[in-house]
């Protein structure tokens, strides 16, 4: 993340933080203390009703939101059943040999 901010030194600490977490502690909901400061600025910055608290647990529950949808997604691909009793993935490998047995059958 710290390559993509850096025309931005204001937030140059808060990335390299995240970095230095790794995406996967963020999406655990691990949040960095530079980002907390960073948000607090500009919550009294903005005069904003929302206070860091409210905030933070706001992020961490949709941080998790998108761990949780990613887990849905995956458990749907691998174990959900279609027609014929086979899961999307099995279709689809079923699919991808049918192309190649055409491919080889027709030369």
């Amino acid at each position: 993340m710290s390559s993509i901010v850096h025309r931005m030194p204001l937030f140059t600490t808060v990335a390299c933080d995240i970095d230095t977490l790794g995406w996967d502690c963020l999406l655990e909901g691990r949040v960095s203390l530079s980002l907390i400061q960073l948000q607090t600025f500009y919550l009294r910055k903005h005069s904003s009703y929302w206070k860091i608290k409210t905030w933070g647990s706001h992020l961490v529950q949709h941080l998790l939101n998108v761990t949780h949808k990613q887990w849905l997604y995956r458990n749907a691909r691998i174990h959900l059943r279609k027609a014929e009793g086979l899961t999307s993935s099995e279709h689809e490998d079923i699919f991808s040999l049918s192309q190649g047995y055409d491919a080889g059958g027709s030369s």
